[in-house]
């Protein structure tokens, strides 16, 4: 004997289950893996960056960072407001840190943009610590990423996200090289 279901039933269920919005895995606390400044991404190739963005307006000489193991250099995207850090070896090296200093320009996934009150971090970013109001840092150990906002007279003058090798899923050190006048080309 075949059992069938009745077919408005069956129909309800199946109507039931096809518009039912499909959602991603809950996300975890101080998740960054997603989080963007001004439209770049920690972690991604810089092949995408450079068709995204075109080619930086200038860049500094490749160096080798002992600690991270890798040829780094940064990439400065004035246009945009951001300076583009990478590491990696041979032609397609990965973004390890994204900044936004006194350049509105750049927003990060969550809206917040250098000029806005330090105190929004707090609003926008619920895993956000503050350290007596002059830094904000949100941390996300899962993908070893870190989202840091700068703070005077309580707006916003820098923000960075970076590969953080101080937290425990991270291999290698993300915090970078910091550009001086003579490497550029």
């Amino acid at each position: 004997m075949r059992l069938t279901a009745p077919q408005p039933l069956l129909s309800a269920l199946l109507s039931a289950l096809l518009s039912a919005p499909l959602s991603a895995p809950p996300a975890h606390a101080g998740d960054l893996h997603r989080e963007t400044l001004g439209d770049v991404s920690v972690g991604v190739p810089f092949g995408y960056i450079l068709r995204k963005l075109g080619s930086p307006t200038k860049s500094t000489k490749e160096l080798y960072d002992e600690q991270a193991k890798c040829n780094a250099q940064v990439h400065f995207y004035d246009k945009q407001g951001i300076e583009v850090e990478t590491c990696g070896e041979g032609r397609n090296p990965l973004v390890r840190s994204v900044r936004a200093v006194h350049n509105r320009a750049p927003v990060t996934s969550k809206g917040l943009r250098v000029g806005d009150k330090g105190e929004e971090v707090l609003k926008r970013y619920d895993d956000a610590k503050s350290f007596e109001g002059k830094t904000y840092v949100i941390e996300d150990p899962r993908a070893g990423i870190t989202l840091r906002f700068s703070v005077e007279e309580g707006l916003i003058y820098e923000i960075n996200l970076y590969k953080d090798h101080t937290l425990a899923s991270s291999k290698v050190d993300l915090e970078g090289l910091k550009p001086k006048r003579e490497l550029f080309r």
